[in-house]
C-alpha cells in the first residue's frame, strides 16, 4: 500500500478511499475506532511551547546573512567609509527588522490556528450518529458536517450540497469565501 502522504486522497472516488482505509460509509465500529485511536493517538495538533519575543530577535541576529553584514559594517567603519558602514547598517536592521516581524506574525498564526479547536464531531459509528469530543476522531470516521460548523480534522468529501468554506484565514485571500458548487457538488457511491 501506497504511503498515506502521497495517495492523492481527493482525485480517488469515495469508494476506493473507504477501501484503503478500512472503513465503510455506515463508518466504524467503536472497538475499531478504539483500536486506531490508541494506535495513531488523538486527533490534536502537536503544541510546541510558547516563544519569547527575545527567542525571536535572538535567532534572528544568529543569522549567517547578519554575521556578514555586521562584519562589513565593522569593515567599512575601520576602513574610514562611513556611508558604506551606515547602509550596510541599515540593510543590516531592515533584515533583522523585517525577519523578526514575519517569524513572529507566523507564530502567532499558528498560535491563532490552535485557538480553533473544534470540541466535538459527529460521526457514524456502525451507522448511528455520534456526538465526540473531536480529538476522539480516527483515519477512517466517517464525519457529519452541517452548516456553519467548522470541520474538526482532514476529511475526503463524500456529499456535499451548496458547499462553502472560509478559508481566507490559512491562505490569506481576500475572498473569504470559496464556494464548491452552485446546486450540489455529490458524489454517491
Amino acid at each position: 500500500m501506497e504511503a498515506a502522504d502521497s495517495v492523492a486522497w481527493h482525485a480517488l472516488p469515495p469508494i476506493e478511499v473507504a477501501t484503503r482505509l478500512a472503513t465503510t460509509f455506515a463508518g466504524l465500529d467503536e472497538a475499531e475506532a478504539a483500536a486506531r485511536l490508541a494506535r495513531d493517538g488523538p486527533n490534536v495538533f502537536e503544541v510546541p511551547r510558547r516563544i519569547a519575543i527575545s527567542a525571536v530577535l535572538l535567532a534572528q541576529l544568529k543569522n549567517v546573512v547578519v554575521a556578514l553584514l555586521g562584519t562589513a559594517v565593522v569593515v567599512a567603519a575601520l576602513s574610514g567609509d562611513a556611508l558604506d558602514a551606515i547602509a550596510i547598517g541599515t540593510v543590516l536592521w531592515l533584515n533583522v527588522g523585517l525577519g523578526f516581524v514575519l517569524e513572529l506574525r507566523a507564530h502567532r498564526a499558528l498560535e491563532a490556528l490552535r485557538a480553533l479547536d473544534v470540541p466535538h464531531a459527529r460521526v457514524l459509528r456502525r451507522g448511528a450518529q455520534r456526538d465526540i469530543a473531536a480529538h476522539e476522531l480516527v483515519v477512517g470516521d466517517v464525519v457529519q458536517v452541517e452548516a456553519g460548523q467548522v470541520v474538526p480534522a482532514d476529511v475526503r468529501l463524500i456529499e456535499a450540497a451548496e458547499f462553502q468554506t472560509t478559508e481566507a484565514m490559512l491562505t490569506g485571500e481576500s475572498d473569504a469565501y470559496m464556494e464548491i458548487g452552485r446546486a450540489s457538488c455529490r458524489e454517491r457511491v
